[in-house]
């Protein structure tokens, strides 16, 4: 459903030729997410093993997946403010869908992430 919605959202984005705006805080908060969200999901995943809970794995899952929106997510941004091409902000985020199918196909059938 993630990789759905963040299709139709960059989809619709390039087709109203929409301008994301780029602002530091947003490049620090990505930058946050991609350094908290990787350690986060390891620790959710070795407690999910230690107590052997698949919510709690399945969550680690969508830990891992946020740090590879916010890698996607600051790609764009950062091509955004630097070249002042807007459709950079679309093009990372139609890239991170076929990530999002695939982590969300191991989260469905009670898999740990695949990725990390």
């Amino acid at each position: 459903m993630l990789a759905f919605v963040v299709g139709l959202i960059a989809l619709g984005s390039l087709a109203l030729r929409s301008k994301p705006g780029t602002s530091c805080s947003g490049i620090g908060f990505t930058i946050a997410a991609l350094i908290a969200m990787p350690i986060l999901a390891y620790l959710k995943r070795r407690e999910a093993r230690f107590s052997k809970n698949a919510a709690l794995a399945a969550d680690a899952v969508q830990s891992a997946t946020c740090a590879y929106i916010a890698l996607t997510t600051l790609a764009g941004l950062a091509l955004n403010a630097a070249f002042h091409i807007p459709w950079f902000d679309s093009l990372a985020a139609l890239v991170a869908i076929p990530i999002l199918i695939q982590e969300g196909r191991f989260a469905w059938h009670g898999h740990g992430c695949g990725c990390c």
